[in-house]
């Protein structure tokens, strides 16, 4: 895991998965304008550590339900778009979710669309370079466990 840096943002984010007989699925959602496809984040809630915050995030962004591991894949920034430059540089620590339930009814259904994807085709989708990266190992991972 790359070093922590001074960015004045940190939020975590959750990659939710599933285990199918094909190999691991993850779940993507859109951003609330709908043309971006990414993982459910968010910023850190007061009193919840980064994980439990991720998995808060994964709830109430897909409707989905699990355990989350408690040691991150990994840290990327990216620069947020609706922050003045000076603040604009985000760290976020990355969380896997096992999902054991996705809900019929969550907080943001109807601001965002889902899809679950293999890990090959979310590297593709992603647009942060450091998010690709995590996703690529996770996929090392999964084929060396398959």
């Amino acid at each position: 895991m790359p070093p922590r840096s001074a960015a004045p943002c940190q939020q975590s984010a959750a990659i939710p998965y599933r285990l199918t007989a094909a190999g691991m699925e993850v779940l993507m959602v859109t951003n609330r304008g709908g043309w971006r496809w990414l993982f459910p984040k968010g910023g850190i809630g007061k009193g919840l550590t980064s994980a439990d915050s991720a998995a808060r995030e994964a709830y109430e962004e897909a409707g989905v339900v699990g355990d989350i591991h408690r040691r991150p894949l990994g840290c990327y920034q990216f620069r947020k778009r609706d922050m003045p430059a000076k603040a604009a540089a985000c760290e976020v620590e990355v969380f896997l979710l096992h999902v054991h339930e996705q809900l019929q009814v969550w907080p943001e259904k109807g601001l965002r669309r889902l899809r679950w994807v293999d890990i090959g085709e979310a590297a593709l989708t992603v647009q942060e370079g450091g998010l690709v990266e995590i996703l690529l190992r996770l996929g090392q991972m999964d084929t060396e466990q398959g």
